[in-house]
């Protein structure tokens, strides 16, 4: 059984998980832990934080999460956040300083990270739809059908 579960069973009081609904789901974006440790302490109900919005928006939310409080991000986790935000079209279009403050890293870190992982790149097809191109030295290759974009 993990510490934390042992703390909840014996009344430690622990910050309410993040929530995100979009009307239709619950998108957990910070407390993953304490989530995990109220399901091993067979705890029916955790107090939780809900706002309303989109799967993205938790998404943005959880990698800003745990910069400073909670389970400590590792600083490659924090790396991967990164990574993760430069291949979104969106939020890969957002400056180096925006990024490594969300995450929680220096802005000279994200600009490395642009400049070392150019693989994924994004392209836009008619009628507004979005794909991911993969990047194979020159070529670019769309993962989904494996031939030249």
């Amino acid at each position: 059984m993990s510490d934390y579960a042992r703390r909840m069973i014996l009344g430690d009081e622990f910050p309410p998980i993040g929530v995100v609904y979009d009307g239709t789901e619950y998108w957990l974006w910070d407390g993953f832990h304490r989530m995990a440790a109220a399901k091993q302490a067979g705890l029916a109900t955790i107090a939780a934080e809900l706002t309303e919005g989109t799967w993205r928006d938790a998404l943005l939310l959880s990698v800003g999460a745990n910069k400073v409080h909670g389970q400590r991000r590792w600083w490659p986790d924090a790396m991967r956040a990164a990574v993760m935000l430069l291949q979104d079209e969106e939020w890969g279009a957002w400056p180096d300083d925006q990024i490594a403050k969300l995450v929680g890293i220096g802005a000279s870190e994200v600009a490395e990270l642009r400049r070392s992982h150019p693989r994924l790149t994004w392209s836009r097809l008619s009628g507004g739809t979005t794909r991911r191109l993969v990047r194979r030295a020159e070529a670019a290759y769309d993962p989904m059908v494996g031939r030249r974009a």
